[in-house]
This record gives structure tokens, sequence and C-alpha cells, in this order.
């Protein structure tokens, strides 16, 4: 930027005064206000003051060009000498890339990282925490009493929510929710608590409260029926059945725990 105007005069100036300045392209004479000319001189405004007009301006700030030729291809493209290009095109780059990639890179099989299962310390794929033997587990992995999700502030609108949510989990685990367990109706099935949560004290855990042996199947026509006390005595027995089958399941599955428990004591052990 180059003021024309001498220094004497550009003192006494107001801000709003015109200031004579010389292009810095073309070096035609053209004026600004003072105020713009200040700020220019305490950089914080850049190229305002430098250029007489917009044509000016596009001229002072091309950048240089230069050719190169695309190692694709071979054809020679044109781009700024800032820009180290190697090819023309995205498509270029896609082709001489996959063919000229490494082949353990194109081919090689991709590399598992393998981890413990938190249960019986076998081997499992990353991002797992569980072998397939112990994927139900992670469910009972909770000791959350009824007290602390009641006074949980998470669950403002209602209470029960989370542990509707994990009886759900607990019934598809174990194929519960597949069929109504009366009427076999499979469309729309919820989980029903053979004792009602009301009855629990605060101090249970969800896993007693969202046991299997607590748990059933049911329709929404049975549900009502059976919460109502409007259930007939031959579909009380059937719930009865279940319930008995649902104990000896139960105690399989913490055998099962126990001893995956003990397998991974004797693998740290070692």
């Amino acid at each position: 930027m180059k003021i024309l105007t001498p220094l004497n005069l550009f003192e006494d100036m107001k801000n709003k005064d015109l200031v004579s300045l010389e292009c810095v392209i073309c070096q035609k004479e053209f004026k600004k206000e003072k105020h713009w000319v200040k700020m220019a001189l305490n950089k914080t405004l850049d190229g305002t003051c430098d250029y007489c007009s917009k044509k000016c301006q596009n001229k002072g700030r091309q950048v240089e060009r230069k050719s190169f030729n695309c190692m694709n291809c071979r054809k020679p493209f044109e781009d700024r000498i800032t820009n180290d290009r190697k090819f023309c095109s995205r498509s270029c780059a896609a082709t001489y890339n996959n063919s000229h990639a490494k082949p353990e890179r194109k081919f090689g099989p991709s590399k598992t990282v393998f981890f413990n299962c938190e249960i019986c310390g076998c081997d499992v794929e990353s991002g797992r925490l569980y072998c397939k033997k112990h994927v139900k587990t992670k469910i009972f992995n909770t000791n959350k009493t009824l007290k602390d999700v009641l006074s949980s502030n998470s669950y403002k609108s209602n209470h029960y929510s989370f542990l509707r949510d994990h009886s759900r989990k607990v019934a598809k685990a174990f194929n519960i929710l597949d069929a109504c367990l009366i009427c076999g109706y499979d469309k729309i099935v919820q989980a029903c608590h053979v004792k009602p949560i009301s009855e629990f004290s605060d101090d249970t855990k969800i896993i007693e409260i969202n046991s299997i042996t607590n748990l059933i199947g049911l329709c929404p026509n049975h549900h009502w029926e059976f919460d109502h006390e409007k259930m007939s005595k031959r579909n009380l027995q059937k719930i009865l059945k279940k319930q008995n089958e649902h104990k000896k399941l139960n105690d399989e599955f913490k055998l099962i725990m126990e001893i995956g428990k003990k397998t991974k004591l004797e693998k740290i052990n070692r």
C-alpha cells in the first residue's frame, strides 16, 4: 500500500475524509476513507487498500500455476505451485493405487485382536466382552436394586422403565417372548411378572425381580387377565408348569456361571 497524500495532511484528516492511494498493479490513483487506511496500516484488514478495483484484486491474489504430468494416464494438467499433485483426477489416483498396492494390503487377511472372556477367560474377538456360551450373562451383571432404579434421575417420566427394559432383555435371551404361553399368539408378546414388582422390597436386586422363574410371555389380553386375577384355573396351571421348567433352566444357568468363574480363576492363578 502506497499513500500519496502527505503525512502532515493525513494526521490532520478526519476518519471519513478521503485519502489518495496508488494501486499496486495498475499504478492508478484511487481514494478511500481514512479509517480504512488506518485499519490496513494496523494489519487488521489485508489487501483492502492495495487495489483500486476487483479486477486488480483478482490479479494480485492469483497464485502462480505450474504444469504437472499425471502418473497414471501421463496427461499434462495445471495446478498451483503450492499443491504437489501427482494425479489429474480421483479416478486416476484410485486405479494407480489399486494396481500398485502391496499384496499384504490387497489380499492379506484382516488382523483380529483377541481379548479374554470376562467369565471363563477364553479368547474372544475384539469389541466383545463375552464368548458365545456366556453372552446371556451380560444381562445379569447388574448390582442395582429397586431403590437405585427408583431414585435415579435418568428415568423421570417412568421410574419402572429401566426395570421393564431389563425384563424384556432377559425374556428375549431365553426365548420367552416367542409366543403367548396360553393362546400361542406371536405378533405381540409381553414380559409378565408372576410376582408383581410392588410386592418386592426396595433392597431386592433387579436380577431377582427379573429372574427367569418370575417371567412368562403373554399376549396383551392374557396379561391383563393375569394382572387383574380374572384368569381361569386351567391357564394358571399352565403358568405353574412353565415356572417349574424355568426353575430348572435357572439352575443350569447358575451352574454355567460358577464353572466359568472357576476356570477364569484357574487361568489367572497360572
